[in-house]
């Protein structure tokens, strides 16, 4: 939504505005896979940010895709309780799928299998 600087510096348009806002997000709100789905994207995608910057803003990491950065659910105890085995995926996801250099890999990947013209 765009909100003029004018509506959002009065006052009671602010008050209104975030009214309606708090109105919408009642019941776990956001619009297409809730509000939780869309919360834990951003923290991934924050903890991402900060694994880049730790790794001095490279573009050819050194932990790409590692196991470090693998991302399991903590479900360990609950499987073993379940007589279920250890957690495994067919699609591993990693904390780099979030990672700004990620888009610079899936380009680089395209230039290179992308039918030339």
């Amino acid at each position: 939504m765009t909100i003029s600087k004018t509506h959002w510096d009065n006052p009671e348009y602010r008050a209104e505005i975030v009214k309606k806002i708090n109105q919408s997000m009642e019941g776990g709100g956001a619009e297409g896979l809730g509000a939780e789905f869309y919360t834990t994207k951003a923290t991934f995608q924050d903890d991402a940010m900060s694994c880049w910057k730790k790794h001095g803003r490279t573009l050819d990491c050194g932990d790409f895709r590692t196991s470090k950065v693998q991302l399991t659910p903590g479900t360990n105890a609950e499987r073993k309780a379940a007589g279920l085995p250890k957690y495994q995926s067919a699609k591993d996801r990693y904390l780099c799928d979030f990672c700004p250099v990620m888009n610079r890999v899936r380009a680089d990947h395209f230039a290179k299998t992308a039918p030339k013209e």
